[in-house]
Formats: structure tokens, sequence, C-alpha cells
């Protein structure tokens, strides 16, 4: 299963402004994942792919990221949260 990772991070999920993929999208797209996760467009890896992330790891953690353009100005804020799960599958 060929994942991007960034510093050792799978990448998940990516949304991005006036992004070309939409995330309205149908259940066979959340299963199987959409968009590129080498360009910077709109992303999900897809439930398939994260289910047999937690069956091969079952300890998880989970590094949320945020960007948010300020509207007063053209900076950004950027957010960091990081969890720890431990995920048991039977």
């Amino acid at each position: 299963m060929p994942l991007l990772t960034i510093n050792r991070w799978i990448l998940m999920q990516r949304k991005v402004p006036a992004g070309s993929v939409s995330f309205l999208q149908d259940w066979t797209e959340y299963r199987d994942g959409f968009g590129s996760a080498t360009d910077n467009d709109n992303y999900w890896l897809g439930l398939e792919k994260v289910y047999r992330l937690v069956l091969q790891f079952g300890n998880l953690r989970l590094r949320i990221e945020a960007k948010l353009q300020l509207l007063t100005t053209q900076q950004f804020q950027s957010y960091l949260l990081e969890l720890t799960y431990k995920i048991l599958c039977t």
C-alpha cells in the first residue's frame, strides 16, 4: 500500500480552498479514497486503507494540522493537535 508520508506521518486528508476535487463523493469514493496525495489539491486516503492501517499497527497517533487564512489579512494561523489512540480490533 503506497502511502505519502511527511516527516514519517501518513497523509490521510487534505482540504484546500478552491480545490478541484470535491468532497461531495459517494460511499465508494470514501471507501476507496479520492484525489491525489502528491498534488496540492483535496485528498482523502480512503476508509479501506485506514482500516488496514489500524489492523496492522493497532496503536496509532493522530496528528491534525490546520492552517487558517485570516479574513482581514493575508497571514495564516497554524494549529497542531496530536492524539494517541489504542485501537482494539476483534
